[in-house]
């Protein structure tokens, strides 16, 4: 059972937001333009002390990773333009 099991941490290194597009592109993006489109993603308390701590975290969180946007079509070559780029690179 998963719940039994004790719990462990990684290091996240990159933070990949992924779009549709037809033409398969990798980059990666400021930090200081991706906040908002990280809260979009992650739950964020009505209470407002939690409210800012989740702030809070997601602006560490951020500033510890490296950020990329994928535009992808569904082409196995759209996996291979990602892995360039976010991992020999």
């Amino acid at each position: 059972n998963f719940f039994q099991h004790s719990f462990t941490s990684i290091i996240i290194k990159n933070i990949c937001f992924i779009k549709r597009n037809e033409k398969n592109s990798c980059y990666e993006v400021s930090k200081d333009t991706v906040l908002e489109q990280f809260l979009g993603q992650i739950y964020l308390s009505k209470n407002k002390a939690n409210f800012l701590k989740n702030i809070d975290f997601a602006n560490r969180f951020i500033k510890s990773t490296r950020v990329f946007n994928i535009e992808c079509n569904t082409d196995i070559e759209a996996a291979k333009v990602a892995y360039n780029k976010i991992i020999k690179n």
